[in-house]
């Protein structure tokens, strides 16, 4: 089978983006702008996408860094030349794959997409953070419908698997301090719907702090979790979602969350989940034992 990938756009940015390596802040914050920007109660958010006809992906963008300000307490502002601003830009690629189905005969399918962006985090035209992301979303080995259109490529799931809230929570981190991010993504985790399927990127952007209070606050997503089940066979009672945070607790060693995992396993007892970590309860006995 051959792999094709459709660029669907080529753009050159030459106004102020810097891309940033590993992640790591680049840009100049002085200490007043930082100061000023800490007191906000207003940010611009301007998203731009390419190709332009992506605006499911500009949507998602907007909600989610409206979520991440409003847990900082500063409120979207009407004016987009308004200081503070919050700039990103993404550049979206389909990534088509040649499939063949039942009646015999090949169809390309855009059902993978890989995402390229910048983000800035300015107080003032020469003050800012920047930050660059990416990420993307393989095509599947099988398909059930072909995504004729590149345009329809799962751009939306590429944005979560991408290190876009990742980069954000380190530019939170930067400006508003540890405690602040902590508190922000923490609460975000357990957000009802639309922000739900989120949930993996926010214990990524959690798992770059690798301090005590750090762990502590992944630990109080895990003792919430565990203490307000009330129902096994929900479909969040043990997951995707909760075998990351138990990976990420049991490489730090967290013995403080064990109680936690103990009340787990026991709520799941009569109800046992499988999938790409087998048996969830012999899954819950053997963290346990690790953090002994």
């Amino acid at each position: 089978m051959l792999k094709k990938t459709i660029p669907l756009v080529l753009v050159v940015l030459t106004v102020g983006w810097v891309v940033s390596c590993g992640g790591s802040d680049s840009g100049k914050f002085s200490p007043a702008a930082r100061e000023e920007i800490r007191k906000a109660r207003e940010i611009s958010i301007a998203v731009a996408v390419e190709p332009r006809g992506l605006v499911p992906l500009q949507m998602a963008a907007q909600k989610v860094l409206e979520r991440v300000f409003a847990g900082l307490g500063i409120g979207a502002a009407s004016d987009p030349g308004a200081f503070p601003v919050f700039e990103v830009r993404i550049r979206g690629e389909a990534i088509g794959k040649d499939y063949w189905v039942d009646l015999g005969y090949e169809v390309t399918s855009y059902a993978g997409a890989r995402l390229m962006g910048e983000m800035a985090l300015a107080q003032t035209d020469k003050d800012k953070l920047k930050r660059s992301f990416s990420g993307r979303q393989d095509p599947p080995k099988n398909i059930f419908a072909a995504i004729e259109d590149p345009l329809d490529a799962p751009f939306g799931d590429a944005l979560q698997q991408s290190d876009f809230l990742p980069a954000v929570a380190g530019l939170v981190d930067s400006c508003w301090g540890r405690e602040k991010a902590l508190a922000v993504f923490a609460g975000m985790y357990e957000e009802t719907l639309p922000l739900r399927p989120w949930r993996l990127a926010v214990l990524r952007s959690l798992e770059l702090f690798s301090d005590d209070k750090a762990t502590a606050a992944l630990r109080g997503i895990l003792v919430r979790h565990a203490e307000a089940l009330a129902d096994p066979s929900a479909e969040t009672a043990f997951d995707e979602c909760t075998v990351k945070l138990l990976e990420i607790l049991v490489a730090r060693n967290d013995r403080a969350s064990r109680p936690a995992v103990v009340l787990l396993g026991g709520k799941l007892q009569t109800n046992v989940r499988y999938g790409a970590w087998g048996d969830s309860r012999s899954y819950l006995q053997e963290t346990a034992s690790r953090l002994q």
